[in-house]
């Protein structure tokens, strides 16, 4: 009996890392489809709702349960790609997700969970209870260890999900071979011998069937770029990093009467389903006084970002209110979150240290070889979590006698990403941490996406006037923003504060300050138009630190509910990225 009871252990142990396995390895294989939020929306009830059917529903036997759970497993790879490609075409990323799940994950919890339901670990212990027990048992720890394992531990991040997929349904299928030989009485073991050849067969016949079932994706990382055979579309990089996959790709050149899209001649950096930026290339590539254009790695010329933010935030080197920006005299500048680096390119063509913080080494490596990223120099590139970084330098710089560390004159803030931001590194405690390694007459730029009036627009604005005590700010619209734009449109906004209590002002914008770039010349000449009334985003309130109503939106360490409130703006964000690019762009990474 209790060499019994231990096999069924050892069996429930092992069922339950394979669903957390693919559990890891689906959300990795439907996120840039649908991102992080959209596909977290819905995923908890209907992992929920297959364990609790399991409860009720009949089981099978073990062994034509594991047959069952390894072809869905190898088929997942398959069906999870598809199934989200061909709802995500519909638009909706609530209910594309959810059908997806419905139809991918739901049926290997059923089975997996169904599979021990009738077994007994503890035979004194009353039947509902240990079922009730083990239904819980395999949707509370799979979904546990993906989020505090799995999904941080660097190993699997660099695991291909198909690959993983597939694994798993070779190891149930062997599990089933082992489940349907011991399960026979002894009085039927000859004959279960004599079908030996028959399993055996099955296996050889699966062994070569299953690799060819791999998602019909590109492979991470991609060995050389990929040239779509239907659209002009090509994929230059494509690998799965710390903070999903990481896309380049180029919308080519249109051909004549070719209406699939207006997009053309355009490079972009996409994060899973989120673009970081992108720059024109090809014939849109144009510069002011026929300069000669910034170039790649590889020395392909480079025209103009494709989102007019990126230049937003240079216009902190406008900023007069203090001798440092009188005199301009700008020496250091810090970027926290890199994206294309548009921005940190321009202030190292001006001449100032920079030095980045960037959490996704791929995303760095795609900036200095697909973007025109300049090499920094030495110690100026720190690739992880910006809050561990900025709270080891104000440590660094209060435990030093003699300080002979710089401080930043600028610091450029830009984490946005998904439809969502870090929320950690925005609360009152992190903004005090970045103030006391800032210049006394430093300027920050934070970039904030979404709607004006929304909670989160709120919360940020409200928290940086808390920590710095003046703000303002801009948009990035290359037109005047209307009342209902404000209110219901997704838009980039710029919120800059400075650490000096003098107010923040800025000087007009000369040529010197374009680089030769007509997108610069047409936002930063034009700035006093750009800015946004507070009131647009504060809803009237006052945003003065005593204000009665300061604990309802000041962000925290303790409190902070930026990211409950930013799942809407993301469910947003995807729209707008939908309508970014056609599908057949984020059909292909």
């Amino acid at each position: 009996m209790a060499i019994h009871i231990a096999g069924q252990v050892i069996h429930l142990v092992i069922t339950t890392l394979v669903l957390s396995l693919a559990l890891f390895a689906y959300e990795r294989s439907i996120e840039p489809l649908y991102g992080s939020v959209s596909t977290a929306y819905y995923l908890a009830h209907v992992l929920y709702g297959a364990s609790t059917v399991a409860y009720f529903a009949p089981a099978p036997s073990l062994a034509v349960s594991q047959l069952i759970l390894a072809a869905l497993l190898c088929a997942a790879p398959t069906t999870t790609y598809w199934v989200a490609v061909l709802t995500g075409r519909y638009g909706d990323p609530k209910l594309g997700p959810l059908v997806t799940h419905l139809v991918v994950v739901a049926p290997i919890f059923l089975v997996g969970t169904s599979m021990h339901l009738n077994s007994r670990l503890i035979p004194s212990s009353p039947p509902a209870l240990e079922f009730g027990v083990k239904s819980q048992l395999f949707y509370y720890v799979p979904f546990l260890a993906v989020r505090m394992y799995l999904s941080q531990h660097p190993g699997f991040q660099s695991m291909p999900e198909d690959l993983v997929l597939l694994a798993l349904g070779a190891l149930s299928l062997i599990m089933w071979r082992i489940t349907t030989f011991m399960s026979k009485p002894e009085a039927h073991q000859g004959r279960v011998q004599s079908n030996t050849g028959y399993f055996n067969i099955l296996l050889l016949i699966a062994a070569v069937i299953i690799p060819t079932m791999r998602a019909p994706t590109l492979r991470h990382p991609l060995s050389e770029p990929y040239n779509h055979p239907k659209f002009p579309l090509r994929i230059i990089s494509s690998v799965q990093s710390t903070t999903g996959l990481i896309v380049v790709g180029e919308a080519l050149p249109l051909a004549i009467n070719d209406s699939i899209t207006a997009v053309q001649s355009m490079r972009y950096l996409r994060a899973s389903h989120s673009l970081l930026g992108g720059v024109w290339i090809g014939d849109r590539v144009a510069t002011l006084n026929d300069a000669s254009p910034v170039v790649d790695s590889q020395g392909t010329p480079l025209g103009d970002s494709v989102y007019a933010a990126f230049v937003l935030q240079e216009a902190a080197r406008l900023v007069d209110n203090t001798e440092i920006g009188k005199d301009g005299k700008w020496e250091n500048t810090l970027i926290i979150g890199l994206g294309t680096g548009i921005s940190a390119s321009a202030f190292s063509r001006h001449n100032i240290s920079t030095t980045i913080i960037e959490i996704d080494p791929a995303v760095y490596a795609a900036a200095r070889l697909y973007f025109g990223l300049p090499d920094p120099g030495p110690n100026r590139v720190f690739l992880e979590d910006a809050k561990g970084w900025v709270t080891r330098k104000r440590k660094s710089l209060a435990t030093d006698i003699e300080p002979k560390q710089e401080l930043y004159d600028i610091v450029v803030h830009d984490c946005f990403s998904g439809g969502a931001v870090p929320n950690h590194i925005f609360t009152l405690e992190f903004w005090d941490n970045l103030k006391a390694i800032m210049n006394p007459e430093g300027v920050l730029a934070v970039n904030v996406a979404g709607r004006a009036s929304s909670n989160s627009s709120h919360a940020i604005l409200h928290t940086l006037q808390k920590s710095f005590g003046g703000c303002r700010v801009f948009h990035d619209a290359l037109q005047e923003l209307t009342e209902e734009q404000y209110q219901n449109e997704f838009i980039n906004m710029v919120i800059f504060c400075s650490v000096s209590p003098r107010p923040l002002s800025f000087r007009p914008a000369v040529e010197s300050d374009y680089l030769n770039s007509y997108l610069r010349e047409r936002v930063l000449s034009s700035l006093p138009e750009r800015e946004v009334d507070v009131v647009r985003i504060t809803g009237g309130s006052s945003l003065v630190p005593e204000d009665d109503d300061d604990d309802k939106w000041l962000l925290t360490d303790l409190r902070n509910p930026l990211g409950e409130w930013q799942k809407t703006e993301a469910l947003g964000h995807w729209k707008v990225m939908r309508q970014v690019l056609p599908d057949i762009f984020w059909e292909t990474y």
